[in-house]
């Protein structure tokens, strides 16, 4: 039989290929812009008059069932701002052509840093996210996040005995 001198190098290249679109299947990177519609609508404080925006974006890399994400929160009428880790476990429901993951839950806890500079306050929290996402493509999606967090900064300054909040988020999500 006659040995083609280039099979080897072709055969090398078809397995990176292959190998290489699993592997994109099985990862990606993702970016999110959310709101918290509350604050958006009533305000921070009971007094308020208008609504402000509390926003929050996130940079995440998933890898199979797990993502793994930073992000950092703004909310600039009450100086508060937040940056931290979290970690979710992802549940997938693809759509009816099984062409990709249309439908995800996700949940898992996050740590990181609150900072209030106009109170001179810079303490840790703790926190649980529940997360829903739906994709209209393989990239675009919408997003709605719950968030219960362990506000230490309630606790230095202002002495509170319930420091759990609970926030949600409506946003728009992109992976590639």
């Amino acid at each position: 039989m006659k040995k083609i001198k280039g099979s080897p190098l072709f055969v090398f290249v078809l397995l990176l290929i292959v190998f290489k679109s699993y592997g994109q299947k099985e990862s990606d990177f993702r970016v999110s812009l959310s709101a918290d519609p509350k604050m958006i609508v009533v305000g921070p404080y009971e007094t308020s008059e208008s609504g402000e925006w509390d926003l929050l974006l996130r940079f995440a890399y998933r890898r199979k069932h797990f993502e793994y994400s930073v992000f950092y929160e703004g909310f600039k009428a009450i100086s508060y701002s937040s940056a931290g880790i979290n970690v979710n476990y992802l549940f997938f429901k693809k759509d009816a052509q099984s062409r990709f993951n249309r439908l995800e839950f996700g949940v898992g806890p996050g740590f990181g840093v609150i900072v209030r500079k106009e109170l001179d306050v810079r303490e840790n929290f703790i926190e649980l996210n529940g997360e829903f996402r739906y994709f209209f493509n393989k990239n675009i999606g919408l997003m709605f996040l719950g968030n219960l967090k362990y506000r230490s900064d309630l606790v230095v300054r202002y002495n509170e005995t319930e420091p759990w909040r609970f926030s949600n988020f409506w946003g728009v999500i992109y992976r590639w």
